[in-house]
């Protein structure tokens, strides 16, 4: 028996793949039959490929291109043409013309007030669609991290239920042999029970997490699996992350509040202006019944009696309201990145307890308890219960390994949005 239990396990490790279609009965095989594989690398593609992200990129595009053939004027001349006649007195009537050209401008600077006012949403949509997509890319990374931890969990389960069937085999024969009892036998079977709801709720949970994955990457009604290995990411110090991460305006979910609030500053400079003074300047033509001709300069002002103060109050608000939400942004980001450090430090000592001291001592039980029931030293319930013990390790030391690498993934991802930031800053 000794090297059977090791040996099996072992062999389902972290490295392994699980071989769901080989176990998967019923609707379960279906499911996992149909689905379909993708790598790490792939799902950051296709997060970012997604609609939602695509769309804010095209639309952001798209505006910043109709933004350079805005002009600065936003009315054009009036012409004004009045054909007429004059009827009295008899020797003067004739056929008279008066007709105007007249160039309205802004006293307030309503047309570059406007042009500021586009860009500033442009930059808005730009800054959004890179807060949708750092957004997913997070999403898409951590589903695809979970179903690759609930595929290898599965893994571990199966190796534990065959391995279950096997010693419950051998009890039954121990059992004639009369070695071991009706009570072991039994409780060999309740276990094997045990395991088998295990592997059905483990299939269940790769199920789920591939329903998942593939929502998160706008693929809804597919059912997605891990292909590859995750990847390893090369990070800097403690120090210098720490460093990165303090520059949390550089967040595009900050600089989108920041952004906003200006913007809806800039708009209502705007509409305050748009309801400001307007000067037009420009000549009038008028010809005579008596076929005179005259010419006059023409300068009007339009004073408006309101200026927009409902529309400027609004616009102001929505800044103030920017504004706050920035600082709330600043708060709770910097509390997440000190949580992704601190994950990084805590994940790492997990593992390393796990694999340094409870597994090894987990297996040299399952061996001790081996050795021991060789030379009729121990029971096969105690046995059962060391196994158990080293099953329960596996699965906590693959549970910590799972938990680590996403904290590095999410450190990873953190730490390319700062550098892309300082790059383009």
């Amino acid at each position: 028996m000794r090297g059977g239990w090791l040996a099996g396990v072992l062999a389902a490790g972290l490295g392994g793949m699980p071989d769901t279609q080989g176990h998967a009965t019923g609707a379960d095989e279906r499911h996992v039959v149909a689905a379909e594989p993708v790598s790490f690398e792939d799902v950051l593609g296709l997060a970012e490929a997604s609609p939602y992200p695509s769309a804010l990129r095209e639309a952001a595009a798209e505006k910043q291109g109709r933004d350079r053939t805005a002009r600065r004027l936003t009315q054009g001349p009036q012409i004004l043409v009045m054909p007429g006649a004059r009827v009295a007195p008899a020797p003067n009537r004739g056929f008279e013309f008066q007709a105007s050209v007249m160039q309205p401008w802004s006293l307030e600077h309503y047309g570059r007030r406007r042009l500021e006012t586009a860009r500033a949403e442009t930059e808005v949509l730009q800054v959004r669609a890179r807060a949708v997509a750092l957004e997913q890319r997070l999403a898409a990374a951590h589903a695809w991290v979970q179903l690759w931890a609930a595929e290898h969990q599965l893994a571990l389960v199966e190796a534990q239920l065959e391995i279950r069937r096997g010693s419950l085999e051998r009890l039954r024969e121990a059992q004639v042999g009369g070695v071991a009892t009706f009570a072991d036998v039994a409780q060999g079977e309740a276990k094997l029970a045990a395991t088998e709801a295990t592997v059905v709720a483990a299939r269940g949970m790769v199920h789920d997490r591939g329903l998942r994955l593939a929502a998160e990457l706008a693929r809804g009604g597919q059912v997605l699996r891990t292909s590859g290995e995750p990847p390893d990411p090369v990070l800097p110090s403690e120090r210098e992350l720490a460093s990165r991460f303090a520059e949390v305006h550089a967040l595009p979910q900050v600089a989108l509040a920041r952004l906003t609030s200006r913007w809806e500053r800039a708009r209502a400079v705007e509409a305050k202006a748009a309801a400001g003074t307007t000067m037009s300047a420009g000549m009038a033509v008028q010809r005579e019944g008596t076929t005179d001709v005259l010419v006059f300069g023409s300068v009007g002002v339009q004073v408006p009696w309101s200026r927009a103060q409902t529309t400027v109050a609004s616009h102001l608000a929505q800044a103030r309201i920017a504004e706050g939400e920035e600082a709330m942004l600043r708060q709770r980001l910097a509390a997440q990145l000190g949580t992704v450090l601190h994950e990084l430090q805590h994940t790492r000592r997990r593992l390393q307890v796990l694999r340094e001291r409870v597994l090894p001592a987990a297996e040299a039980l399952v061996a001790a308890r081996e050795a021991a029931m060789s030379v009729g030293e121990t029971t096969w319930v105690l046995l059962l219960d060391a196994q158990d013990q080293h099953a329960e390790a596996r699965l906590a030391e693959q549970d910590a390994a799972a938990a680590w690498l996403w904290a590095r993934i999410e450190a990873w991802l953190y730490l390319e949005l700062f550098l892309d930031a300082g790059g383009q800053g």
